[in-house]
């Protein structure tokens, strides 16, 4: 699940995360899209996007993803969106889900490369 387009939310940074997305494990997804033949070092990016969103709670997570929401035009609820995309019942369940205090301590990598799908799990 896509939760922000464009995401780049950071002090001292113009970086911006092509999608940033979530998947059925609460890892969170760096997603970056390349129109070059070569990548142009996507995987370094993806790894440096992935370090800067490793820290990211289920709350902040939340936000985003209203935020994104609103600006498609939206009127999901956010919070209730990820808890049913999740499959939890409530956040109680969160804590046994959150390590570090983010969903997953080794985000996803995926993008293409050479027209070829790509996915990456550290």
């Amino acid at each position: 699940m896509v939760i922000a387009e464009e995401f780049g939310e950071w002090e001292d940074s113009k970086r911006r995360i092509d999608l940033l997305g979530i998947d059925k494990d609460a890892n969170l997804v760096v997603i970056e899209l390349k129109r070059s033949e070569d990548g142009g070092h996507m995987e370094l990016q993806s790894i440096r996007y992935a370090a800067m969103v490793s820290t990211m709670t289920f709350q902040r997570a939340v936000e985003v993803y209203a935020d994104f929401l609103r600006r498609i035009g939206s009127d999901i609820d956010a919070q209730t969106s990820l808890l049913s995309f999740l499959e939890w019942r409530s956040l109680m369940k969160t804590a046994s889900h959150k390590m570090c205090g983010s969903f997953s301590s080794a985000p996803s990598f995926q993008g293409t490369y050479h027209g070829r799908d790509v996915a990456q799990r550290p």
